[in-house]
């Protein structure tokens, strides 16, 4: 297991490996200075990111391992990724070609930074203050969107990318922000293709 640790920490890009350090750092930060933030809590989380982080590299291993995919479409919708893989399935394209989905709604809340931890944690924490959701849909945001983002970034170099999007604020905000997360340093950027 250490060895795969060390590994995975080996082959991080520097900007993760930093995030993952001003997470814990933050932690400790938090659990001085307030009262409200215990030690168990402190440990539990320190647990999650640990767990969630092996999750997401062992995912981008995954997918860089098994994709032969030549086509990689990307869509902001679960219903209509679902509605294109049964229609790939159907015209059996499925081993393929891959469907990447991002299940969230980009036309509310800040957008900011989300390719990185901090942009995140901002967008999480006002997801909780100004939306009624329970706290089981806010624990798996976090896996479901750092688990999109893995996909997007083990797409092969070679893929052709297809982004599906309607005229409507939510799908043309992912659209765009797809393009900023694509494009950060080291990595090749998406190609408008609406």
């Amino acid at each position: 297991m250490m060895d795969e640790l060390k590994r995975t920490l080996n082959h991080a890009a520097e900007e993760e490996v930093r995030s993952l350090l001003f997470q814990n750092f933050f932690r400790i930060h938090m659990l001085e200075e307030s009262d409200q933030y215990t030690e168990e809590q402190f440990v539990a989380d320190l647990k999650k990111t640990y767990h969630d982080f092996l999750n997401v590299k062992r995912d981008q291993t995954n997918i860089k391992n098994s994709t032969n995919d030549k086509v990689v479409h990307i869509l902001f919708d679960d219903s209509a990724a679902g509605s294109l893989k049964w229609a790939l399935k159907e015209m059996g394209l499925q081993d393929e070609e891959m469907v990447i989905s991002f299940s969230d709604a980009f036309s509310i809340g800040p957008i900011w930074q989300l390719h990185d931890q901090a942009g995140l944690d901002y967008r999480e924490e006002w997801l909780k203050n100004h939306l009624i959701l329970d706290d089981d849909c806010l624990d798996e945001y976090r896996h479901h969107f750092n688990r999109t983002l893995s996909m997007i970034s083990a797409i092969p170099e070679t893929a052709s990318i297809i982004i599906w999007t309607g005229e409507n604020a939510h799908e043309q905000t992912a659209f765009q922000k797809g393009i900023i997360i694509r494009c950060t340093p080291g990595k090749s950027c998406l190609k408008s293709c609406s």
